[in-house]
């Protein structure tokens, strides 16, 4: 499956420190702080790629939660 794939990458590159959700998580978190500073800057292409990733994890997230409870 495509989420245990994913799964295993997360836990390779953070050295299984990190769940799936609680990088998703940090990942949302960084994205809003990059569509905030594209909104003040007005960088349209900046912050249509910020909301895309936001909207992104956000639905991996949902997905987590889902397989993981």
């Amino acid at each position: 499956r495509r989420m245990d794939a994913h799964r295993k990458t997360l836990q390779q590159l953070h050295g299984g420190a990190m769940t799936p959700k609680e990088f998703c998580e940090r990942m949302i978190k960084e994205w809003q702080t990059k569509s905030r500073e594209a909104s003040e800057n007005a960088d349209l292409a900046a912050f249509e790629l910020a909301e895309q990733e936001l909207s992104n994890y956000t639905e991996m997230l949902k997905r987590y939660d889902t397989d993981i409870t």
